[in-house]
Protein backbone atom coordinates (compact mmCIF):
# COMPACT_ATOMS: atom_id res chain seq x y z
CA UNK A 1 0.00 0.00 0.00
CA UNK A 2 1.19 3.48 -0.64
CA UNK A 3 1.92 5.97 1.73
CA UNK A 4 2.12 9.76 2.23
CA UNK A 5 5.90 10.53 2.64
CA UNK A 6 8.13 13.62 2.65
CA UNK A 7 10.11 12.15 -0.18
CA UNK A 8 6.73 11.69 -2.41
CA UNK A 9 5.76 15.39 -1.76
CA UNK A 10 9.32 15.99 -3.57
CA UNK A 11 12.21 18.27 -2.80
CA UNK A 12 10.06 21.79 -2.60
CA UNK A 13 7.41 20.18 -0.88
CA UNK A 14 4.36 21.87 -1.90
CA UNK A 15 5.04 24.53 -3.90
CA UNK A 16 2.51 26.69 -5.82
CA UNK A 17 1.56 25.87 -8.91
CA UNK A 18 -0.07 27.56 -11.81
CA UNK A 19 -3.03 24.96 -11.07
CA UNK A 20 -3.47 26.20 -7.75
CA UNK A 21 -3.21 30.01 -8.66
CA UNK A 22 -6.30 29.44 -11.53
CA UNK A 23 -8.09 27.20 -8.69
CA UNK A 24 -8.28 29.92 -6.31
CA UNK A 25 -9.50 32.79 -9.06
CA UNK A 26 -12.12 29.86 -9.68
CA UNK A 27 -13.08 28.94 -6.70
CA UNK A 28 -14.78 27.86 -4.06
CA UNK A 29 -13.82 24.27 -4.34
CA UNK A 30 -14.05 21.27 -2.03
CA UNK A 31 -11.77 18.80 -1.70
CA UNK A 32 -12.17 15.77 -3.64
CA UNK A 33 -8.65 14.67 -5.01
CA UNK A 34 -8.15 11.64 -2.56
CA UNK A 35 -11.22 10.46 -2.67
CA UNK A 36 -13.05 11.66 -6.02
CA UNK A 37 -12.79 8.11 -8.38
CA UNK A 38 -11.23 6.23 -5.42
CA UNK A 39 -14.56 6.33 -3.26
CA UNK A 40 -16.88 5.67 -6.42
CA UNK A 41 -14.88 2.86 -8.07
CA UNK A 42 -14.52 1.36 -4.78
CA UNK A 43 -17.60 -1.05 -3.35
CA UNK A 44 -18.47 -1.04 -0.11
CA UNK A 45 -16.75 -3.83 1.17
CA UNK A 46 -13.66 -2.15 -0.45
CA UNK A 47 -14.61 1.34 1.44
CA UNK A 48 -12.25 0.57 4.55
CA UNK A 49 -9.48 -0.46 2.38
CA UNK A 50 -9.53 2.80 0.16
CA UNK A 51 -9.61 4.92 3.46
CA UNK A 52 -6.48 3.22 4.88
CA UNK A 53 -4.61 3.08 1.33
CA UNK A 54 -5.52 6.96 0.52
CA UNK A 55 -7.24 9.14 3.01
CA UNK A 56 -5.49 7.98 6.28
CA UNK A 57 -2.04 8.74 5.34
CA UNK A 58 -2.94 12.22 3.81
CA UNK A 59 -4.69 13.05 7.09
CA UNK A 60 -1.80 11.49 8.79
CA UNK A 61 0.59 13.51 7.44
CA UNK A 62 -1.12 16.91 7.31
CA UNK A 63 -1.79 16.21 11.17
CA UNK A 64 1.86 15.76 11.73
CA UNK A 65 3.23 18.09 10.35
CA UNK A 66 0.55 20.73 10.08
CA UNK A 67 -1.20 20.54 13.10
CA UNK A 68 -2.76 24.00 12.14
CA UNK A 69 -4.61 22.91 9.57
CA UNK A 70 -8.41 22.01 9.92
CA UNK A 71 -9.92 19.20 8.06
CA UNK A 72 -13.20 17.60 7.66
CA UNK A 73 -12.73 14.07 6.93
CA UNK A 74 -16.45 13.35 6.11
CA UNK A 75 -17.81 12.85 2.11
CA UNK A 76 -20.34 13.62 0.57
CA UNK A 77 -20.91 11.86 -2.94
CA UNK A 78 -22.51 14.15 -5.80
CA UNK A 79 -24.05 11.47 -8.38
CA UNK A 80 -24.87 13.66 -11.04
CA UNK A 81 -21.40 14.64 -11.07
CA UNK A 82 -20.25 11.56 -10.32
CA UNK A 83 -17.72 12.94 -7.48
CA UNK A 84 -17.01 12.43 -4.34
CA UNK A 85 -16.16 15.72 -1.49
CA UNK A 86 -14.04 15.70 1.74
CA UNK A 87 -13.67 19.28 2.78
CA UNK A 88 -10.77 20.85 3.41
CA UNK A 89 -11.28 23.81 5.55
CA UNK A 90 -8.60 26.05 4.19
CA UNK A 91 -8.27 29.07 1.73
CA UNK A 92 -5.35 29.24 -1.07
CA UNK A 93 -4.26 32.51 0.86
CA UNK A 94 -4.29 30.88 4.28
CA UNK A 95 -1.80 27.73 3.14
CA UNK A 96 0.30 30.53 1.79
CA UNK A 97 -0.48 32.02 5.21
CA UNK A 98 0.63 29.42 7.48
CA UNK A 99 3.91 28.69 5.41
CA UNK A 100 2.38 25.44 3.72
CA UNK A 101 3.29 25.87 -0.05
CA UNK A 102 1.19 22.98 -2.03
CA UNK A 103 2.92 21.67 -5.45
CA UNK A 104 0.04 20.64 -7.01
CA UNK A 105 1.74 19.70 -9.70
CA UNK A 106 4.06 17.15 -8.51
CA UNK A 107 3.40 13.38 -7.26
CA UNK A 108 2.29 12.82 -3.66
CA UNK A 109 1.50 9.15 -3.88
CA UNK A 110 0.27 6.48 -6.37
CA UNK A 111 -2.23 3.76 -5.95
CA UNK A 112 -3.94 1.47 -7.52
CA UNK A 113 -7.01 0.15 -6.27
CA UNK A 114 -9.07 -2.75 -7.45
CA UNK A 115 -12.70 -3.99 -7.10
CA UNK A 116 -14.50 -7.21 -8.19
CA UNK A 117 -17.72 -6.77 -9.42
CA UNK A 118 -18.40 -10.37 -11.18
CA UNK A 119 -15.95 -10.75 -14.14
CA UNK A 120 -15.33 -6.56 -14.04
CA UNK A 121 -11.63 -5.49 -12.63
CA UNK A 122 -11.44 -1.71 -11.69
CA UNK A 123 -8.11 -0.25 -12.25
CA UNK A 124 -7.92 3.12 -10.63
CA UNK A 125 -4.64 4.67 -11.36
CA UNK A 126 -3.69 8.66 -10.61
CA UNK A 127 -0.08 10.72 -10.29
CA UNK A 128 -1.11 13.80 -8.58
CA UNK A 129 -4.04 13.99 -6.83
CA UNK A 130 -3.69 17.89 -6.05
CA UNK A 131 -4.34 18.91 -9.72
CA UNK A 132 -6.28 18.58 -12.69
CA UNK A 133 -4.17 15.76 -14.09
CA UNK A 134 -5.69 13.07 -15.88
CA UNK A 135 -6.75 9.57 -14.41
CA UNK A 136 -6.52 6.22 -16.17
CA UNK A 137 -9.54 4.23 -15.40
CA UNK A 138 -9.28 0.73 -17.12
CA UNK A 139 -11.76 -1.38 -17.29
CA UNK A 140 -11.72 -4.94 -17.88
CA UNK A 141 -14.95 -7.10 -19.16
CA UNK A 142 -14.54 -9.54 -21.38
CA UNK A 143 -10.84 -9.54 -22.05
CA UNK A 144 -11.63 -6.32 -23.63
CA UNK A 145 -9.43 -3.10 -22.25
CA UNK A 146 -10.36 0.21 -22.07
CA UNK A 147 -9.08 3.52 -21.01
CA UNK A 148 -10.68 7.12 -20.05
CA UNK A 149 -9.47 10.32 -19.55
CA UNK A 150 -11.19 12.07 -16.46
CA UNK A 151 -9.79 15.54 -14.40
CA UNK A 152 -9.14 15.59 -10.72
CA UNK A 153 -10.63 18.24 -8.92
CA UNK A 154 -8.26 20.16 -6.32
CA UNK A 155 -11.29 21.41 -3.51
CA UNK A 156 -10.30 23.91 -1.58
CA UNK A 157 -12.88 26.28 -0.71
CA UNK A 158 -12.26 30.36 -0.84
CA UNK A 159 -14.74 31.61 1.50
CA UNK A 160 -14.63 32.02 5.07
CA UNK A 161 -14.42 28.74 7.01
CA UNK A 162 -13.82 26.81 10.33
CA UNK A 163 -10.24 26.28 11.09
CA UNK A 164 -9.26 23.77 13.89
CA UNK A 165 -7.58 20.81 14.33
CA UNK A 166 -8.35 17.81 13.14
CA UNK A 167 -9.95 15.28 16.11
CA UNK A 168 -8.88 18.49 18.51
CA UNK A 169 -11.70 19.97 21.08
CA UNK A 170 -11.75 23.61 21.60
CA UNK A 171 -9.67 24.42 18.42
CA UNK A 172 -9.92 28.00 17.42
CA UNK A 173 -12.10 28.92 14.84
CA UNK A 174 -12.51 31.60 11.86
CA UNK A 175 -16.33 31.36 11.04
CA UNK A 176 -18.80 32.65 8.55
CA UNK A 177 -20.95 34.72 9.94
CA UNK A 178 -22.55 36.05 7.38
CA UNK A 179 -25.82 33.98 7.90
CA UNK A 180 -26.80 33.44 11.37
CA UNK A 181 -27.00 30.95 12.91
CA UNK A 182 -23.23 29.87 12.04
CA UNK A 183 -23.30 26.55 10.19
CA UNK A 184 -22.10 23.52 12.26
CA UNK A 185 -19.58 21.18 10.14
CA UNK A 186 -21.26 18.55 8.31
CA UNK A 187 -21.70 15.64 10.00
CA UNK A 188 -18.83 12.98 9.83
CA UNK A 189 -19.07 9.47 9.03
CA UNK A 190 -16.23 6.92 9.48
CA UNK A 191 -15.82 3.53 7.96
CA UNK A 192 -13.46 2.50 10.73
CA UNK A 193 -15.85 0.33 13.09
CA UNK A 194 -13.03 0.40 16.42
CA UNK A 195 -13.69 3.14 18.59
CA UNK A 196 -10.00 2.88 19.62
CA UNK A 197 -8.47 3.55 16.24
CA UNK A 198 -11.35 6.48 15.10
CA UNK A 199 -10.43 10.29 15.26
CA UNK A 200 -13.14 12.09 17.18
CA UNK A 201 -13.61 15.72 15.30
CA UNK A 202 -13.09 19.09 16.09
CA UNK A 203 -15.50 20.31 18.71
CA UNK A 204 -17.66 22.75 17.33
CA UNK A 205 -18.77 26.11 19.30
CA UNK A 206 -19.31 29.48 18.10
CA UNK A 207 -17.17 32.10 19.66
CA UNK A 208 -16.87 35.53 19.71
CA UNK A 209 -14.44 36.84 17.13
CA UNK A 210 -11.11 37.73 19.27
CA UNK A 211 -10.76 41.00 20.94
CA UNK A 212 -14.83 41.40 20.49
CA UNK A 213 -16.01 44.16 23.21
CA UNK A 214 -18.04 43.94 26.11
CA UNK A 215 -21.14 46.34 25.14
CA UNK A 216 -23.46 48.14 27.65
CA UNK A 217 -26.43 50.24 26.34
CA UNK A 218 -28.15 52.21 29.10
CA UNK A 219 -31.66 53.50 28.08
CA UNK A 220 -33.34 56.17 30.78
CA UNK A 221 -36.77 56.58 30.48
CA UNK A 222 -38.78 59.67 30.11
CA UNK A 223 -35.69 62.05 30.65
CA UNK A 224 -35.88 65.35 29.41
CA UNK A 225 -32.82 66.63 27.19
CA UNK A 226 -32.12 69.53 29.91
CA UNK A 227 -32.54 67.69 33.35
CA UNK A 228 -28.58 66.21 33.70
CA UNK A 229 -25.89 68.30 34.56
CA UNK A 230 -23.99 66.52 31.93
CA UNK A 231 -26.00 68.51 29.61
CA UNK A 232 -26.59 71.92 30.99
CA UNK A 233 -29.09 71.02 33.39
CA UNK A 234 -29.83 71.20 37.29
CA UNK A 235 -29.08 67.34 37.99
CA UNK A 236 -26.01 65.86 38.78
CA UNK A 237 -25.43 62.44 37.26
CA UNK A 238 -22.20 61.54 38.40
CA UNK A 239 -21.68 58.14 36.52
CA UNK A 240 -23.25 59.98 33.16
CA UNK A 241 -20.27 62.82 34.04
CA UNK A 242 -17.38 60.39 33.98
CA UNK A 243 -18.46 58.44 30.63
CA UNK A 244 -18.42 61.85 29.25
CA UNK A 245 -15.24 62.53 30.35
CA UNK A 246 -13.54 59.99 28.97
CA UNK A 247 -15.73 59.36 25.88
CA UNK A 248 -17.67 60.97 23.92
CA UNK A 249 -21.44 62.88 24.14
CA UNK A 250 -23.84 63.59 21.35
CA UNK A 251 -27.26 65.83 21.07
CA UNK A 252 -28.72 64.19 18.51
CA UNK A 253 -31.07 61.14 19.13
CA UNK A 254 -33.54 60.09 16.86
CA UNK A 255 -36.57 59.27 19.13
CA UNK A 256 -39.95 58.54 18.27
CA UNK A 257 -41.49 60.19 20.89
CA UNK A 258 -42.79 57.07 22.38
CA UNK A 259 -41.84 54.30 24.57
CA UNK A 260 -42.24 51.11 23.18
CA UNK A 261 -41.11 52.08 19.52
CA UNK A 262 -37.62 53.98 20.34
CA UNK A 263 -36.93 50.37 22.25
CA UNK A 264 -37.43 47.93 19.27
CA UNK A 265 -36.29 50.74 16.73
CA UNK A 266 -32.84 50.76 19.03
CA UNK A 267 -33.12 47.27 19.47
CA UNK A 268 -33.59 46.10 16.26
CA UNK A 269 -31.89 48.98 13.57
CA UNK A 270 -35.05 49.71 12.20
CA UNK A 271 -37.76 52.44 11.95
CA UNK A 272 -40.29 51.41 14.00
CA UNK A 273 -43.19 51.26 11.79
CA UNK A 274 -41.20 48.29 10.27
CA UNK A 275 -40.90 46.76 13.28
CA UNK A 276 -44.79 47.14 13.92
CA UNK A 277 -44.20 49.71 17.24
CA UNK A 278 -46.22 52.99 15.76
CA UNK A 279 -47.43 53.33 19.07
CA UNK A 280 -46.62 51.66 22.77
CA UNK A 281 -47.79 48.33 22.77
CA UNK A 282 -50.60 49.27 25.08
CA UNK A 283 -52.36 51.15 22.30
CA UNK A 284 -51.59 48.60 19.41
CA UNK A 285 -54.21 48.13 16.60
CA UNK A 286 -54.34 45.15 13.50
CA UNK A 287 -53.36 48.00 11.19
CA UNK A 288 -49.66 46.92 9.43
CA UNK A 289 -46.99 49.02 11.10
CA UNK A 290 -49.39 49.33 14.78
CA UNK A 291 -49.68 46.25 15.64
CA UNK A 292 -47.10 45.88 18.58
CA UNK A 293 -45.79 42.47 17.40
CA UNK A 294 -41.58 42.72 15.92
CA UNK A 295 -42.13 40.59 12.95
CA UNK A 296 -40.28 37.28 12.88
CA UNK A 297 -37.96 38.75 9.36
CA UNK A 298 -36.38 41.24 12.07
CA UNK A 299 -33.61 40.22 13.54
CA UNK A 300 -32.87 41.39 16.93
CA UNK A 301 -29.42 42.67 17.86
CA UNK A 302 -29.05 40.89 21.03
CA UNK A 303 -29.55 37.87 19.08
CA UNK A 304 -27.34 38.62 16.18
CA UNK A 305 -24.78 38.82 19.16
CA UNK A 306 -25.89 35.67 21.06
CA UNK A 307 -25.47 34.00 17.69
CA UNK A 308 -22.18 35.22 17.36
CA UNK A 309 -20.76 33.98 20.78
CA UNK A 310 -22.09 36.52 23.48
CA UNK A 311 -23.57 36.42 26.69
CA UNK A 312 -26.92 38.74 26.85
CA UNK A 313 -28.69 40.00 29.57
CA UNK A 314 -31.75 42.30 30.24
CA UNK A 315 -32.56 44.44 33.49
CA UNK A 316 -35.30 46.51 33.55
CA UNK A 317 -38.16 47.76 31.70
CA UNK A 318 -38.89 46.14 28.35
CA UNK A 319 -42.50 47.48 27.22
CA UNK A 320 -41.81 45.58 23.38
CA UNK A 321 -44.19 42.72 23.64
CA UNK A 322 -48.39 43.02 22.85
CA UNK A 323 -50.32 43.29 26.23
CA UNK A 324 -52.37 40.62 25.12
CA UNK A 325 -49.40 38.27 25.09
CA UNK A 326 -48.20 39.12 28.46
CA UNK A 327 -49.80 36.70 30.24
CA UNK A 328 -48.10 33.19 32.31
CA UNK A 329 -49.66 31.41 28.85
CA UNK A 330 -47.61 33.45 26.53
CA UNK A 331 -47.25 32.86 23.44
CA UNK A 332 -43.55 33.74 24.63
CA UNK A 333 -42.14 34.54 21.66
CA UNK A 334 -41.58 38.11 21.53
CA UNK A 335 -40.74 38.25 25.27
CA UNK A 336 -37.26 39.07 26.29
CA UNK A 337 -35.82 35.71 26.10
CA UNK A 338 -36.76 34.60 23.29
CA UNK A 339 -35.80 37.89 21.24
CA UNK A 340 -31.92 36.94 21.96
CA UNK A 341 -31.56 37.58 25.55
CA UNK A 342 -30.14 34.89 27.93
CA UNK A 343 -31.13 36.20 30.47
CA UNK A 344 -34.34 39.17 31.69
CA UNK A 345 -34.98 40.43 35.28
CA UNK A 346 -37.67 43.04 35.15
CA UNK A 347 -40.95 44.12 33.95
CA UNK A 348 -43.12 43.56 30.95
CA UNK A 349 -44.76 46.59 30.88
CA UNK A 350 -44.20 50.36 30.67
CA UNK A 351 -44.27 51.14 34.05
CA UNK A 352 -44.49 49.28 37.60
CA UNK A 353 -44.23 49.98 41.40
CA UNK A 354 -41.11 50.78 42.34
CA UNK A 355 -42.15 49.57 45.99
CA UNK A 356 -43.85 46.49 45.21
CA UNK A 357 -43.45 45.24 41.30
CA UNK A 358 -44.79 42.73 38.99
CA UNK A 359 -41.76 41.31 37.99
CA UNK A 360 -40.78 38.17 35.80
CA UNK A 361 -37.18 36.46 35.85
CA UNK A 362 -37.56 34.77 32.40
CA UNK A 363 -40.71 33.19 32.23
CA UNK A 364 -41.22 33.20 36.09
CA UNK A 365 -42.93 35.95 38.06
CA UNK A 366 -40.80 37.02 40.93
CA UNK A 367 -41.76 36.47 44.28
CA UNK A 368 -40.55 39.55 46.45
CA UNK A 369 -38.93 39.61 49.32
CA UNK A 370 -40.17 40.66 52.47
CA UNK A 371 -38.38 43.65 53.15
CA UNK A 372 -39.70 46.93 54.31
CA UNK A 373 -36.48 48.88 51.99
CA UNK A 374 -37.44 47.20 48.75
CA UNK A 375 -36.43 49.31 45.62
CA UNK A 376 -37.20 47.83 42.15
CA UNK A 377 -33.49 49.64 41.07
CA UNK A 378 -31.61 48.51 43.60
CA UNK A 379 -33.03 44.93 42.85
CA UNK A 380 -32.25 45.34 39.18
CA UNK A 381 -28.78 46.29 39.85
CA UNK A 382 -28.14 43.60 42.36
CA UNK A 383 -29.46 41.52 39.88
CA UNK A 384 -27.35 43.06 36.96
CA UNK A 385 -24.01 42.78 39.12
CA UNK A 386 -24.41 39.10 39.89
CA UNK A 387 -25.07 37.91 36.36
CA UNK A 388 -21.54 39.63 34.98
CA UNK A 389 -19.85 38.44 37.90
CA UNK A 390 -21.20 34.95 36.71
CA UNK A 391 -20.63 35.26 33.59
CA UNK A 392 -16.49 36.41 33.74
CA UNK A 393 -15.97 33.79 36.26
CA UNK A 394 -17.26 31.02 34.44
CA UNK A 395 -16.14 32.47 31.11
CA UNK A 396 -13.59 35.10 31.52
CA UNK A 397 -13.11 35.26 28.06
CA UNK A 398 -16.85 35.60 26.40
CA UNK A 399 -17.67 38.96 26.03
CA UNK A 400 -21.15 40.01 27.40
CA UNK A 401 -24.07 42.08 26.37
CA UNK A 402 -26.00 43.70 28.85
CA UNK A 403 -29.14 45.97 28.14
CA UNK A 404 -30.16 48.04 31.62
CA UNK A 405 -33.18 49.96 31.47
CA UNK A 406 -34.71 50.70 34.70
CA UNK A 407 -38.04 52.20 35.45
CA UNK A 408 -36.79 55.27 36.20
CA UNK A 409 -37.64 58.22 35.16
CA UNK A 410 -41.10 56.91 34.28
CA UNK A 411 -43.33 57.64 36.95
CA UNK A 412 -44.40 56.43 39.66
CA UNK A 413 -41.67 58.54 41.25
CA UNK A 414 -40.63 56.34 43.71
CA UNK A 415 -37.57 57.09 45.73
CA UNK A 416 -36.86 57.19 49.51
CA UNK A 417 -36.93 60.05 51.79
CA UNK A 418 -33.54 60.16 52.35
CA UNK A 419 -32.44 60.79 48.43
CA UNK A 420 -35.21 63.58 47.93
CA UNK A 421 -33.91 65.17 51.46
CA UNK A 422 -30.63 66.05 49.19
CA UNK A 423 -32.72 68.27 46.98
CA UNK A 424 -34.66 69.97 49.62
CA UNK A 425 -34.71 74.05 48.29
CA UNK A 426 -33.05 73.10 45.01
CA UNK A 427 -35.87 74.62 42.93
CA UNK A 428 -37.27 77.31 45.35
CA UNK A 429 -36.49 79.32 42.36
CA UNK A 430 -39.12 77.32 40.37
CA UNK A 431 -39.32 76.60 36.57
CA UNK A 432 -39.08 79.97 34.83
CA UNK A 433 -35.83 80.73 36.15
CA UNK A 434 -34.50 76.97 35.91
CA UNK A 435 -35.45 77.11 32.78
CA UNK A 436 -33.35 80.12 31.55
CA UNK A 437 -30.37 78.78 33.76
CA UNK A 438 -30.50 75.42 31.88
CA UNK A 439 -30.79 77.36 28.19
CA UNK A 440 -27.96 79.19 29.07
CA UNK A 441 -25.38 76.45 30.59
CA UNK A 442 -26.27 74.52 27.24
CA UNK A 443 -25.18 77.14 24.92
CA UNK A 444 -21.86 78.10 26.80
CA UNK A 445 -21.20 74.05 26.62
CA UNK A 446 -22.24 73.87 22.55
CA UNK A 447 -25.14 71.42 23.78
CA UNK A 448 -27.13 73.83 21.47
CA UNK A 449 -25.93 75.71 18.99
CA UNK A 450 -25.04 79.56 18.84
CA UNK A 451 -27.79 81.79 18.31
CA UNK A 452 -30.37 79.40 19.25
CA UNK A 453 -33.64 81.01 20.75
CA UNK A 454 -35.62 79.97 23.77
CA UNK A 455 -38.87 78.42 22.81
CA UNK A 456 -41.67 79.82 24.01
CA UNK A 457 -43.22 78.30 27.07
CA UNK A 458 -46.50 76.11 26.45
CA UNK A 459 -49.91 78.24 27.29
CA UNK A 460 -51.19 75.55 30.00
CA UNK A 461 -47.77 76.12 32.18
CA UNK A 462 -48.07 79.28 34.32
CA UNK A 463 -45.72 81.97 35.11
CA UNK A 464 -43.83 80.65 38.33
CA UNK A 465 -44.35 84.36 40.05
CA UNK A 466 -47.90 83.83 39.41
CA UNK A 467 -48.56 80.77 41.52
CA UNK A 468 -49.66 80.80 44.97
CA UNK A 469 -47.59 79.89 47.68
CA UNK A 470 -49.03 76.59 48.10
CA UNK A 471 -48.45 75.96 44.67
CA UNK A 472 -44.61 76.65 44.43
CA UNK A 473 -44.52 74.56 47.75
CA UNK A 474 -46.48 71.24 45.25
CA UNK A 475 -44.50 71.91 42.53
CA UNK A 476 -40.88 72.55 44.33
CA UNK A 477 -41.44 69.83 46.12
CA UNK A 478 -42.64 67.31 42.93
CA UNK A 479 -38.96 68.73 41.37
CA UNK A 480 -37.43 67.35 44.59
CA UNK A 481 -38.84 64.27 43.81
CA UNK A 482 -38.25 63.79 40.62
CA UNK A 483 -34.31 64.97 40.50
CA UNK A 484 -33.72 62.19 43.40
CA UNK A 485 -35.01 59.82 41.35
CA UNK A 486 -32.96 60.55 38.82
CA UNK A 487 -29.97 60.51 41.26
CA UNK A 488 -30.20 57.83 42.97
CA UNK A 489 -30.96 55.75 39.12
CA UNK A 490 -27.48 57.63 38.04
CA UNK A 491 -26.01 56.13 41.42
CA UNK A 492 -27.41 52.20 40.72
CA UNK A 493 -25.74 52.78 37.21
CA UNK A 494 -22.77 53.63 38.44
CA UNK A 495 -22.77 50.51 40.88
CA UNK A 496 -23.26 47.97 38.09
CA UNK A 497 -20.51 49.68 36.23
CA UNK A 498 -17.80 48.78 38.12
CA UNK A 499 -18.94 45.86 38.32
CA UNK A 500 -18.09 45.58 34.74
CA UNK A 501 -14.98 47.37 35.35
CA UNK A 502 -14.00 44.65 37.89
CA UNK A 503 -13.73 42.28 35.02
CA UNK A 504 -10.54 43.95 33.96
CA UNK A 505 -12.46 44.44 30.68
CA UNK A 506 -13.28 47.85 30.89
CA UNK A 507 -10.74 49.05 28.21
CA UNK A 508 -12.54 46.33 25.76
CA UNK A 509 -15.98 47.09 27.03
CA UNK A 510 -18.80 49.77 24.52
CA UNK A 511 -20.98 51.84 26.54
CA UNK A 512 -23.79 53.51 25.81
CA UNK A 513 -25.59 55.92 28.06
CA UNK A 514 -28.89 56.82 26.96
CA UNK A 515 -30.37 60.26 28.34
CA UNK A 516 -34.26 59.65 27.51
CA UNK A 517 -35.61 57.39 25.61
CA UNK A 518 -38.51 59.96 24.40
CA UNK A 519 -37.85 63.19 26.09
CA UNK A 520 -39.34 64.30 29.35
CA UNK A 521 -42.99 63.07 29.75
CA UNK A 522 -46.33 64.55 29.36
CA UNK A 523 -48.31 62.32 31.05
CA UNK A 524 -50.14 63.81 33.95
CA UNK A 525 -51.33 67.20 33.59
CA UNK A 526 -51.00 70.69 35.50
CA UNK A 527 -52.39 69.71 38.51
CA UNK A 528 -50.83 66.31 38.74
CA UNK A 529 -47.64 64.36 37.81
CA UNK A 530 -49.49 60.43 38.19
CA UNK A 531 -48.64 58.00 35.89
CA UNK A 532 -51.43 58.29 32.90
CA UNK A 533 -52.53 54.54 33.40
CA UNK A 534 -52.92 54.12 37.32
CA UNK A 535 -52.40 56.90 39.30
CA UNK A 536 -55.11 59.61 37.32
CA UNK A 537 -57.94 57.10 37.91
CA UNK A 538 -57.48 57.27 41.74
CA UNK A 539 -55.08 60.73 42.32
CA UNK A 540 -56.99 63.56 43.00
CA UNK A 541 -56.68 66.36 40.70
CA UNK A 542 -57.74 69.68 42.37
CA UNK A 543 -54.98 71.26 43.37
CA UNK A 544 -56.14 71.73 47.21
CA UNK A 545 -56.53 68.18 47.78
CA UNK A 546 -53.64 66.94 46.55
CA UNK A 547 -51.56 70.15 48.59
CA UNK A 548 -52.37 67.41 51.62
CA UNK A 549 -50.36 64.95 50.20
CA UNK A 550 -47.36 66.83 49.15
CA UNK A 551 -45.37 65.32 51.86
CA UNK A 552 -45.88 61.80 50.90
CA UNK A 553 -44.73 62.32 47.03
CA UNK A 554 -42.23 59.78 46.47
Amino acid sequence: MPTATDDALGGEKFGLGPTAVALKQQGPWTYGALANHVWSVAGDDDREDVNATFLQPFLSYITATHTTFGLNTESTYDWQNDQWSVPINLTVAQLLKIGCRCRFQQAYATGRMHRKMGRRIGVHEFSSPFCSQNETIQHEKGGVMSKRKRPLSLCISTGAMLIGGLGTAGAQVAMDRTVLPVQAPERQTYAELDARNAKMPPHFEVNAPKGAPNMVIILIDDLGFGATQTYGGPIPTPTLDRLAANGLIYNNFHTTALSSPTRAALKSGRNHHTVNMGFITEMATGFPGATGQIPNTTAPLAEMLRLNGYSTAAFGKWHETAAWVTSVSGPFDRWPTRQGFDKFYGFIGGETNQWAPYLYDGLTQVELPEDPDYHFMTDMTDKAVSWVKYQKAITPDKPLFVYFAPGATHAPHHVSKEWIAKWKGKFDQGWDKMREETFARQLKMGVIPQGTKLAPKPDDIRDWEKLSDEEKRLYARQMEVFAAFLDYTDHEIGRMLKAVEATGKADNTLVFYIVGDNGASAEGSYTTHAPISVCLRTWPRNIRRNLPRCRIYS
